[in-house]
């Protein structure tokens, strides 16, 4: 047979069955809780300006993402001998696909502010493609789940952020995770009593962020190729490795900047977090001076969710971000916004064995029909059932053996069949293996038995 299409992109799946479903689970759980802390929905084109995306997340992320060719003859009065890779790109390129949900939402107000009140809290929930390296729960094209609130400079709202993590886990019945938190500008002051400039920044962020993935060493190495003296990398490590408590973090970071004169906002912010959270925040979150984030757009709280004993990233993050309101010249773009990630919570839930029990088929109730030449009836049955809020399907294939149609409901996982017979009809348990008979006009005792018999969705 001819090969007509090939496999999947790298970096891209298929979802279906089992997989949906889970997925569908986590996202119909993080949305619920969205909607009880007064989040408005919002959608937003695929594409977005090139120019906008390139100016927003820094010189290594914007690697990632996917440039989109201009339509119609986009070689059109360029001449490519004189232009590099990059150049020529962004010329024959000017849309991309959106690298996150963020620099969208910041159109998106920024277009419509005389319209929306402040703070405005929305919530989105859509794919987001990277031109990353795929590996175990990161994928090229995935599902961001994303709330900001924008107009607001209250601490409050990284409180109610934090508060929101604990709620979705407590839901998702994780119970082993650590939310670690730090503050950009903290970050700032340690890079410039190092003696690290601006244009080095980002260069020293993402050196530090990969602490806790390789040892101090490597990390060291690359210091010192930055131009970090031996002495004030062990001064580093120091600060970076400090273990006890939250507050006792504090008060050395704080000690040090006092011996170099530092004078740090950052510290009054933490404070006031651990100040003014609630018991189930304080138990979960744990001051690292390493946590960057990656997004050059932060200016202030950042914070990352790790399920400990589980060998993958970060599965949740966010903080403070005022750029774009320095960017546009627009005090409403202040916000503050956190993601989950999808793909890797499917990875956490199935390695832990905390989904639900396996609910891979949309049908609880298969129709089959052994001989009895009423296809009026049958779909008749269907339509009752399913004015009762039971998702029912009819077996499609006419005059096939009773055999098949019960095969096909155990490979679809559907747990009752309804089988209509000439003169009666038996509703077959798949799960547990019991039948039982019915008269045609006994629907109310059908019922009562589907009901009886764990379809506990039935309305009677």
């Amino acid at each position: 047979m001819k090969k007509v299409f090939e496999k999947n992109v790298n970096g891209t799946r298929d979802l279906f069955g089992k997989n949906f479903y889970q997925r569908e689970y986590i996202v119909e759980t993080i949305k619920n809780i969205y909607k009880l802390h007064g989040f408005s929905p919002l959608e937003t084109p695929t594409f977005e300006h090139l120019s906008t995306l390139l100016s927003m997340y820094g010189q290594e992320s914007s690697k990632l993402i996917y440039k989109v060719l201009n339509s119609g003859n986009f070689l059109e009065d360029i001449d490519v001998t004189n232009e590099n890779f990059q150049t020529l790109g962004n010329k024959i390129c000017k849309k991309g696909l959106r690298y996150d949900l963020t620099v969208p939402l910041m159109r998106f107000v920024s277009n419509n502010y005389n319209e929306i009140f402040f703070p405005f809290k929305r919530y989105q929930i859509q794919p987001v493609f990277r031109a990353d390296k795929p590996q175990k729960g990161r994928y090229r094209e995935f599902y961001q789940c994303d709330i900001d609130i924008v107009g607001s400079e209250s601490l409050l709202c990284e409180i109610e952020f934090l508060s929101i993590i604990t709620e979705v886990f407590d839901k998702l019945k994780i119970t082993d995770f650590t939310i670690k938190i730090n503050d950009r500008q903290l970050l700032i002051s340690l890079a410039q009593s190092l003696g690290i400039d601006e244009k080095n920044f980002d260069t020293f962020s993402i050196i530090i962020d990969k602490l806790d993935k390789v040892e101090f060493e490597k990390i060291k190495a690359e210091l010192l190729e930055l131009g970090i003296c031996e002495e004030d990398c062990l001064t580093l490590q120091d600060i970076l490795q400090q273990q006890g408590s939250n507050k006792n973090k504090l008060s050395f970071i704080a000690e040090y900047f006092g011996k170099k004169g530092i004078s740090d906002e950052s510290l009054k912010n933490l404070n006031f977090i651990f100040d003014n959270s609630p018991q189930e925040v304080l138990e979960r979150i744990n001051v690292d001076f390493s946590l960057a984030r990656g997004l050059a757009y932060y200016t202030g709280i950042i914070f990352e969710v790790k399920v400990n004993n589980v060998k993958i990233g970060s599965v949740a993050g966010g903080g403070r971000y005022h750029k774009f309101a320095e960017i546009y010249e627009n005090p409403h773009l202040k916000a503050v916004g956190m993601s989950f990630g999808i793909d890797r919570l499917i990875v956490v839930l199935d390695e832990l064995g905390l989904f639900p029990e396996d609910d891979s088929s949309s049908s609880k109730i298969l129709i089959a029909d052994n001989n009895s030449n009423d296809n009026r009836f049958l779909s008749l049955l269907a339509k009752q059932f399913r004015n009762y809020g039971l998702a029912t399907e009819i077996f499609l294939e006419k005059d096939a053996p009773l055999k098949k149609q019960l095969s096909f409901a155990n490979k679809r996982n559907i747990p009752f069949v309804v089988i209509v017979n000439e003169n009666d009809i038996v509703v077959k348990n798949m799960l547990r293996g019991f039948q039982e008979s019915f008269r045609k006009d006994e629907l109310s005792r059908i019922l009562n038995f589907l009901s009886k018999n764990c379809l506990t969705s039935v309305m009677i």
